[in-house]
């Protein structure tokens, strides 16, 4: 694979999009690739995203990029998966406050192989990449963040790539946000990024502590999932333009906040993966 760090990153990313009964898109957002290592042994590729992205919906549709004999993106050549029960096709977090569900890859990826013969080129993210509560410790207050994924549904058609933003973490990523296993961020995060996986990327060099340390560093943080937002209240008025009355209204405006699931809550699901696992052995 001749793909650097950050351009794998953005091949861990896929769009969702709900359908309706004639395909056409009710709404999109984020998911990405992770794995799962089982016992030591077992690999698990899932889907990841957020529970509202899916909740309700009975069809959805992911757009993959085809992957080269050498395991490379072919850009511009995409293959449409569609799948039927889709919001039951997902794990939910068992945790009604924790808004994740994964889907299992497998039998997807081996019913594009097999049935159209179809290479599905994608990044999973990885265990190794969720910091520890030590590592978190050991970061600063206001660590440069990006964001991967497709906000307003917007994305790079022609060549199946996501939108890269970029922030800061508001508060100390040691710390659970009010309570929750949350971390928040200074960054514009807009409807159909719901799902996008948060990371410290930094190239070259990076601080720790009062030092600078020469080198690479990737860090997972978290998964997006929310955002305040502010009303503008104010009185209606009809004006007058050429031909017409509007009548014109207030609207919710984003404050460019966002609320993120710490990564390490991905591990929750590996329990309810072992259990299925070992429930397909027996049989």
């Amino acid at each position: 694979m001749n793909l650097s760090n950050s351009e794998q990153i953005t091949h861990s990313t896929i769009r969702i999009e709900t359908l309706n009964e004639n395909n056409e898109i009710l709404s999109t957002g984020t998911g990405f690739f992770f794995h799962f290592i089982i016992q030591g042994k077992y690999h698990i590729e899932v889907l990841v995203t957020n529970k509202h992205v899916v909740r309700g919906a009975k069809k959805g549709k992911l757009v993959f990029t085809i992957g080269s004999e050498e395991n490379n993106p072919k850009y511009g050549e995409k293959f449409s998966y569609i799948i039927d029960n889709f919001e039951t096709s997902f794990i939910f977090h068992p945790d009604n406050e924790v808004d994740l569900c994964i889907m299992p890859m497998n039998e997807i990826i081996e019913d594009a192989s097999k049935k159209h013969r179809k290479k599905l080129f994608r990044i999973s993210l990885g265990e190794s990449i969720i910091p520890s509560i030590d590592r978190l410790k050991e970061l600063s207050v206001m660590e440069d963040v990006i964001m991967v994924g497709y906000p307003k549904g917007l994305w790079d058609e022609e060549n199946n790539l996501p939108i890269i933003r970029r922030g800061i973490t508001a508060i100390h990523p040691k710390f659970d946000y009010n309570g929750k296993k949350d971390i928040v961020l200074d960054m514009a995060c807009f409807p159909g990024s719901s799902g996008s996986p948060i990371f410290i990327y930094n190239q070259g060099s990076y601080a720790l502590g009062n030092n600078i340390t020469i080198g690479n560093r990737i860090i997972f943080l978290g998964i997006l999932y929310s955002g305040p937002q502010m009303t503008a209240y104010g009185e209606i008025k009809t004006r007058k333009i050429p031909q017409a009355d509007i009548q014109f209204a207030t609207t919710n405006l984003m404050i460019n906040i966002g609320y993120a699931i710490k990564s390490i809550r991905l591990m929750d699901f590996k329990p309810i993966l072992e259990r299925i696992l070992k429930e397909k052995r027996k049989k």
